[in-house]
């Protein structure tokens, strides 16, 4: 089976934290998948370039306001995360596995960045998947992320939430 990457949704959550986080932002990043499979039944891989890693706007009460930020100030939080963030990678490449009866892991790899991870997901069995996985980017040797003086930093831990749609080959 291979990723339809129309229908498929990801999105990344962030947090501010430090001593001005008051006047920092919560983030949402979607991820414009590139291409993915499903191979030996419980294993799926999932691709995605880094350039289309899109700041989508910012969490405020639970909803996403895509107004709060200008397209200046989205196209330089990107950029951040092209090259400070994800430095030198390309592309990041999730594999998740989730064997019957068993909670699912999830190995993401950047560059030269690996670390795996478990969360939660529910298969359907007709090509849906839905979850979601908390990953620390410490473990994945992303420097700590900040803002001047660091008065302003980014959680380690980001929120990934998928909703991924596989179609039989052909």
């Amino acid at each position: 089976m291979k990723l339809d990457t129309a229908r498929t949704r990801v999105t990344v959550q962030t947090w501010a934290t430090g001593v001005l986080s008051a006047l920092a932002h919560d983030l949402v990043i979607t991820a414009e998948p590139q291409s993915g499979s499903v191979s030996d039944g419980d294993t799926a891989t999932v691709i995605f370039p880094v350039r289309g890693l899109r700041v989508d706007g910012v969490l405020k009460k639970g909803a996403v306001d895509r107004g709060v930020l200008s397209a200046s100030d989205r196209a330089k939080i990107e950029e951040r995360i092209r090259d400070e963030v994800f430095a030198g990678a390309r592309e990041v490449r999730v594999t998740a596995r989730m064997p019957a009866g068993g909670a699912p892991t999830f190995t993401l790899e950047a560059g030269s960045r690996r670390a795996s991870f478990t969360g939660r997901a529910r298969h359907d069995g007709e090509g849906h998947v839905t979850g979601e996985v908390e990953l620390s980017l410490a473990a994945l040797g992303i420097a700590e992320v900040k803002g001047p003086l660091g008065a302003i930093k980014v959680k380690d831990r980001v929120l990934v939430t998928f909703d991924a749609w596989f179609t039989r080959a052909g």
